[in-house]
């Protein structure tokens, strides 16, 4: 099941490239990144309380400080630069650049989860850095 909402969210990603694509050529990036967030956080907010109003309420301080760094970092920058890389040099490009966060999040879990990557993981960063140069050097 983890895998079809892996392949689910890609494909939703996918998608929204092209339309941040079309939408960038009507307004800003960091507009459209503020009328994104503002839309995800209200249809998250809803389904939550819809589904998980209970756990909601009952997250740790901790809990509840990692996500509010991870919606900084991942949320609201990761996506301003993501609508930023957009504009600049199309959505084909910018979706393959971006789809790069394995080697990032392979080097962080190394680092700071003390995770050991198996050969597959090794073998999958290198093809990942091959693919970026390759997207790199194209015009």
């Amino acid at each position: 099941m983890g895998v079809f909402f892996a392949i689910l969210a890609s494909i939703g990603w996918g998608f929204s490239s092209v339309f941040v694509g079309a939408s960038l050529r009507r307004i800003k990036p960091l507009p459209g990144t503020a009328l994104s967030i503002i839309s995800s956080c209200l249809t998250v907010a809803v389904i939550t309380m819809f589904l998980q109003r209970k756990e909601l309420f009952s997250i740790s301080l901790e809990a509840a400080a990692w996500f509010a760094i991870i919606g900084i970092m991942s949320f609201s920058m990761g996506r301003l630069f993501n609508y930023q890389g957009i504009q600049r040099i199309g959505a084909a490009r910018a979706a393959t650049i971006t789809s790069a966060s394995p080697l990032f999040a392979s080097l962080t879990a190394v680092i700071f989860l003390k995770e050991i990557p198996n050969l597959l993981v090794v073998m999958g960063t290198i093809l990942v850095v091959g693919g970026l140069y390759v997207i790199m050097r194209s015009k």
